[in-house]
């Protein structure tokens, strides 16, 4: 969808909704039971909230996208208070048993398919393979051990907008730790978790190896199909790595360009696996 199409439809939406839809949906909203049972609550910054919106505010004209996009939405909240038609359900204390038992068949859906990292390299691996899961390795660990190769996953926790605010975008311990206790020791990839470029140029040398797997989801076996084989690397950087962050902003082209990946950067491989 183009920006101009993107503005058409949002001029739909805001004009289906002040043409009359919500005072109507709040008008059957107030005259029923449901009204006297709503909850008035004031939410704090980073408070995990489920909304429902129901299709009929707005309007049945719209695209059904729209209105399937609508029709549950998780967010995290601002300071705000909340009291609305909404249908609003705070996940805290005994509110997290409410969604589990409205959804308990889409929250078993979610958990019995995603994978993590660790299990989509021990499902990978050849059965002969021992694979020995260290959270927090130290240097004399790794050396005893005489590991053949190491995957050493790190990087930033999940985030949403403004709440992964970052002014110094370096790498979170243990992190940087970490790369090197284990890649000083042993032939190491680094598979980095993140949602943007971080300060990683210090750690690059001890590296064997660098994935930018950015935020993969749930599904971790599409990280092991890389690492293994089954597939080859293709991706290509959308922007610019930074060395450092007193580099930015730093756009090609500028008089001093010169970024740890350029934009554009990615090594391209093939599968190596029949």
């Amino acid at each position: 969808m183009n920006i101009a199409a993107e503005n058409n439809l949002v001029d739909r939406i805001q004009a289906h909704t002040r043409g009359g839809w919500l005072e109507e949906s709040n008008a059957i909203y107030n005259a029923a039971a449901a009204h006297e049972m709503r909850r008035h609550k004031i939410f704090k910054e980073g408070d995990l909230v489920m909304a429902y919106l129901r299709k009929k505010r707005y309007g049945p004209s719209l695209p059904h996208s729209v209105l399937l996009i609508c029709l549950s939405i998780i967010l995290r909240m601002g300071p705000a208070e909340i009291n609305s038609s909404l249908s609003s359900l705070q996940a805290e204390g005994n509110d997290v048993e409410q969604i589990s038992q409205a959804f308990p068949e889409k929250l078993d859906y979610h958990k019995s398919k995603r994978t993590t990292i660790l299990t989509a390299v021990k499902n990978t691996v050849d059965h002969t393979t021992q694979v020995v899961y260290h959270e927090n390795p130290h240097a004399e660990f790794v050396k005893s051990n005489k590991f053949s190769y190491a995957i050493v996953v790190v990087g930033e926790a999940p985030y949403v907008e403004t709440l992964g605010d970052n002014m110094n975008l370096t790498l979170p311990e243990p992190g940087a730790s970490t790369i090197t206790n284990v890649c000083g020791s042993v032939k190491c990839v680094v598979v980095l978790i993140s949602g943007r470029p971080v300060e990683i140029e210090p750690y690059v040398a001890k590296m064997d190896a660098l994935v930018a797997a950015w935020f993969p989801g749930s599904e971790g076996q599409g990280v092991a199909d890389l690492l293994f084989g089954d597939y080859g690397f293709t991706g290509k950087l959308a922007h610019t790595w930074f060395k450092s962050v007193d580099q930015l902003p730093m756009n090609v082209g500028d008089p001093h360009y010169d970024p740890l990946f350029p934009f554009g950067f990615g090594l391209t491989t093939k599968p190596v696996k029949n």
